[in-house]
């Protein structure tokens, strides 16, 4: 007699299996992998608007409570800022309510404004105040008074 020689080895069924299960995982990873960058560039313009609060407010108390008027004011009191954003004084806020930028690499500055209350818009505020605006990746307005 002779005696069958037993072979071990995976099925293609297993194969294929972990091949499904292998390509679920990635598939995961890169589903999830630009919501986690989005959520980073969010808090880096969230940084960058605290930072342009953070100059306002010693620029106004530099200035016996003068808030600033022009793109230059804030340029000595503004550090570790993305390379992207730039900031824009727009003045006197008026009557009126700004809801944000339309460009999400901008800082706006407004004077005599304030941030209404789920901190998405400027609305106007007393003369000593400065409302800090910028728009997140996600189309959210973040807003910070001053």
């Amino acid at each position: 007699m002779t005696a069958r020689k037993q072979q071990s080895g995976f099925t293609i069924i297993e194969v294929v299996l972990v091949l499904a299960i292998a390509a679920l995982i990635f598939l995961m990873v890169f589903i999830a992998l630009p919501a986690l960058q989005r959520t980073q560039r969010d808090q880096a313009r969230k940084s960058d608007v605290s930072t342009v609060a953070a100059a306002a407010s010693d620029f106004t108390t530099n200035h016996n409570a003068e808030p600033p008027k022009d793109d230059g004011d804030l340029d000595n009191y503004v550090e570790k800022m993305s390379e992207y954003t730039t900031i824009s004084i727009q003045g006197d806020i008026g009557g009126t309510t700004e809801t944000g930028p339309s460009n999400d690499t901008v800082v706006e500055v407004w004077a005599e404004a304030t941030c209404n209350d789920n901190g998405t818009a400027a609305v106007p505020g007393s003369p000593k105040q400065t409302a800090v605006l910028g728009l997140l990746e996600s189309g959210d307005v973040y807003c910070k008074s001053v």
